[in-house]
């Protein structure tokens, strides 16, 4: 191909420049994907008010960007009383402080919460294995 009586050729030096440029600005985005959330309106803990039979459910959660990430841990009564965490993944919105959140057991989804929040307070629907129901939860003070 020639440009102005000039011919044009690529040369392997701009050729990989431009690949490397590519690569340096896929491995930015896939790491700003990956890398925990920071700074936004739900970090903290959150959990269920005590009740009389024992059981609790807390939330821990960090947030930013949209994205939420964490762990959820339940306690019970009797000879299993703690029941396990779980990963916690989601996603949060500002305008309309609603929140969606999905709770895994390995590859299993173990629970879902689906709600709203505002200030230091969460309220939605609480859907696991055995239905699905009402839950608030308060900030944990630190």
């Amino acid at each position: 191909m020639t440009i102005h009586g000039r011919a044009l050729r690529r040369t392997p030096r701009v050729a990989s420049c431009w690949c490397l440029g590519i690569l340096v600005f896929l491995a930015a985005a896939c790491s700003e994907a990956t890398a925990p959330p920071t700074g936004g309106p739900l970090t903290g803990s959150w959990g269920t008010l005590p009740i009389p039979s024992g059981t609790y459910t807390e939330l821990t959660l960090q947030s930013g960007g949209g994205r939420l990430q964490g762990a959820e841990q339940a306690w019970g009564v009797g000879p299993d009383a703690y029941r396990g965490s779980l990963v916690v993944t989601g996603t949060y919105r500002v305008a309309d402080s609603s929140l969606s959140v999905w709770m895994m057991r390995g590859a299993l989804l173990a629970a879902t919460f689906i709600g709203r929040w505002s200030g230091d307070t969460l309220v939605g629907t609480w859907t696991d294995g055995s239905g699905s129901y009402a839950m608030y939860l308060e900030r944990v003070p630190d």
